[in-house]
């Protein structure tokens, strides 16, 4: 385990992280949060943010597993694989599978378009359980292109996903990830630094 001190713009920034994870938790009825769900929200999150803004909200690294996609990062700071004094200021861990939170959320982390998003993820898909959300996350291109890897159980159970998939369209019922090609080509752009 390591002790996470202070990350920057070019690193994760488990600043907005924690907070993202306090903010959904904080917005669910029961006021706490299956692991799995959270995973998928974030990536929800992400995945919308860097299409329409040319950045994810985190910058987490995101991998193929068996159950969806999953944020490296935020996987770990819930595992406790990452020590984070931020991390427990603000997040208890319930068990194996939950979190609660210990506070409101610090939503002076995100910018206004971070906000947006997280209001508009968690509005849309807030009330979806962790089951639903895992095999919801099967219809995307950045699982997809791995599929037959992860069913085959004598290869590795995860893959490493290219951001740059978070810009493929795909129709699915929100309607959300299907945008014009024209900003998708800017926001790609933007997100490469092109």
């Amino acid at each position: 385990m390591y002790k996470v001190i202070e990350m920057n713009q070019d690193n994760i920034n488990i600043r907005k992280i924690v907070q993202a994870l306090n903010f959904f938790v904080c917005s669910d009825a029961s006021k706490r949060l299956n692991k799995m769900k959270a995973y998928k929200l974030l990536w929800l999150a992400d995945r919308y943010h860097v299409r329409q803004y040319g950045r994810t909200i985190t910058n987490d690294i995101y991998y193929a597993l068996p159950k969806g996609t999953v944020p490296s990062h935020t996987k770990d700071l819930l595992d406790k694989k990452i020590e984070s004094d931020y991390f427990s200021d603000y997040i208890k861990l319930r068990g194996e599978y939950e979190f609660v939170s210990k506070s409101s959320p610090n939503m002076d982390v995100f910018s206004e378009t971070d906000i947006e998003v997280l209001h508009l993820i968690y509005s849309i898909f807030g009330n979806k359980n962790a089951n639903f959300l895992s095999k919801y996350s099967h219809e995307f291109p950045e699982w997809k292109r791995f599929e037959e890897k992860l069913n085959d159980k004598n290869l590795v159970s995860s893959y490493k996903i290219s951001t740059n998939d978070f810009f493929e369209n795909i129709k699915e019922e929100s309607g959300l990830f299907e945008d014009d090609n024209e900003l998708l080509i800017l926001t790609k752009e933007l997100f490469n630094g092109n």
